[in-house]
């Protein structure tokens, strides 16, 4: 049993460290990449980004970085190892909330409030509001995908130390 625990463990943490590299790759190559381009074409290319990030491979790594601490806990208790466990639930508990809570309360509802904000086109929008609603996505977005990148470190660090408790 230690096996299989060590097994799912080992996936879990690579889905979760995978969703890091995801979170952390937004904070520090594309918003500022958006961030440097004219908010009338940062809107636009912001949702095709939101568009096309919802794929099956990526639910996979999202939902999986969930579920996956959760069995790995599972089988951690049935090879009688508790404190790994604990800390896959620890893991599974940080992302629930740091993480997939996150992204379902605050940067969805971003994403689509962008998605629904009329045209970006500076011939349609005269008074610059394109600049407005670039700001009043990109500066809040930034700063809970901070949030949902040091979850996901920290909750990989949890999963990391169920399977140095498994060794």
């Amino acid at each position: 049993m230690v096996t299989i625990a060590t097994v799912i463990g080992v996936i879990s943490a690579l889905l979760i460290g995978v969703n890091a590299g995801i979170f952390v790759a937004f904070s520090v190559s594309v918003l500022p990449g958006l961030n440097r381009i004219p908010p009338e074409h940062a809107i636009p290319a912001a949702r095709g980004v939101n568009r096309a990030i919802l794929n099956p491979v990526f639910f996979v790594f999202f939902l999986g970085a969930l579920v996956g601490p959760i069995v790995a806990a599972v089988f951690a208790y049935i090879a009688g190892v508790p404190v790994a466990g604990w800390l896959s639930v620890l893991a599974a508990v940080i992302y629930l909330v740091g993480t997939f809570g996150v992204t379902m309360a605050i940067n969805v509802p971003l994403n689509n409030q962008l998605e629904n904000d009329g045209d970006p086109d500076p011939e349609r929008d005269p008074s610059g509001r394109s600049a407005q609603r670039w700001a009043t996505f990109a500066i809040p977005w930034m700063n809970w995908n901070a949030v949902r990148s040091v979850a996901c470190v920290i909750g990989l660090l949890a999963q990391v130390g169920a399977l140095v408790a498994l060794a």
